[in-house]
C-alpha cells in the first residue's frame, strides 16, 4: 500500500493524448505515468491509497480481493461499499466509484492493483482526465470508461485520512490471517529498493509516449489527418510534441 504525489496513470495500451488534458497536467506539475498493466486511466494524489496484491496465478481472483477489502471497510466505518462487475468499488448511496482496478499476469504470477479514493481532489481529477483532443483522435487503443459518478470515503466518514484507512486494512488483513502477517516498510528514497534501469525506462519519453498504439489525429480546423505511430508523425518522422497543435 502506498500513496504518491499528483499523477495521472494510463494503462499499458492507452493513448495519453486521448486520455489526459496534457496542457493542464504539465502546467500543474502533475506526473504522467504509463504502467505495465492494462486497463484505464486513473488519477492519484496523496488523498488516494494504492493497493497491490501479488499472488501466484492460481490464487488470483479480483472479485475475492475486492470483497475482502470492501468488507473490512464496511465493518470498520459502517458504510456501504460494493464491488461491481467491472471490478470497481462503488460507494452507496449514489453509486459513486471510489476505486478502479487493473491487473497483469505473467510467468505464473499475478498482481492486482487498485486505487482507493479517501479524500482526493475531485476538481483536479476531473480536469486532468478531460482531453481537449478527444474529438480529433481515431484509435483502437484501449479507452477509459468514465464513471457515472466519482466519490471518496471522506464524503461518508468525516475527517478520515489515508493513514486511517491503511491502518484499518492492515488490521483487517491481520485478523483474517490469524495474526500471521508481516509488515515491511519500503523507503522510496532508498535507491536499493528500486531497480534503476526500470525506473529510468518508466520515466522515458519512449515508454510514456512512444508506446502509444498508432492513431490518426485530425489536424487544424480542416481536420487534415496525420498518422501517428510510436508517438511520431509518421510522414515527417519527428517526435510529436506533448502539446498537440490546434
Amino acid at each position: 500500500m502506498w500513496s504518491n504525489t499528483p499523477s495521472v496513470v494510463i494503462g499499458r495500451h492507452q493513448n495519453p493524448w486521448l486520455e489526459i488534458n496534457i496542457p493542464y497536467v504539465i502546467e500543474n506539475k502533475i506526473n504522467i505515468v504509463r504502467r505495465y498493466s492494462g486497463g484505464g486511466t486513473v488519477y492519484h494524489d496523496l488523498g488516494n491509497l494504492n493497493i497491490s496484491i501479488l499472488t501466484e496465478h492460481s490464487y488470483h481472483c479480483r472479485p475475492k480481493n475486492l470483497s475482502m477489502l470492501s468488507n473490512i471497510l464496511n465493518n470498520k466505518y459502517k458504510i456501504n461499499i460494493l464491488p461491481n462487475k467491472r471490478d470497481d468499488m462503488i460507494l452507496n448511496p449514489g453509486e459513486r466509484k471510489i476505486s478502479g482496478t487493473a491487473a497483469r499476469i505473467s510467468r505464473g504470477r499475478a498482481y492486482h492493483h487498485l486505487t482507493l479514493l479517501v479524500n482526493v481532489d475531485l476538481l483536479t481529477l476531473k480536469k486532468a482526465l478531460k482531453s481537449p483532443w478527444i474529438d480529433r483522435i481515431e484509435t483502437n487503443a484501449t479507452r477509459s470508461v468514465p464513471a457515472n459518478a466519482v466519490g471518496f470515503l471522506e464524503q461518508e466518514v468525516k475527517n478520515i485520512t489515508v493513514e486511517d484507512v491503511r491502518e484499518t486494512l492492515i488490521n483487517g488483513l491481520t485478523e483474517r490471517n490469524n495474526g500471521e502477517i508481516k509488515i515491511n516498510l519500503v523507503n522510496p528514497d532508498n535507491d536499493g529498493e528500486i531497480d534503476v534501469n526500470d525506473w529510468e525506462s518508466l520515466r522515458s519519453w519512449n515508454w510514456i509516449y512512444g508506446k502509444t498504439p498508432k492513431f490518426i489525429y485530425k489536424y487544424t480546423e480542416k481536420k487534415i489527418p496525420l498518422e501517428i505511430e510510436k508517438g511520431k508523425i509518421k510522414t515527417l518522422d519527428r517526435e510529436l510534441p506533448r502539446i498537440l497543435p490546434d
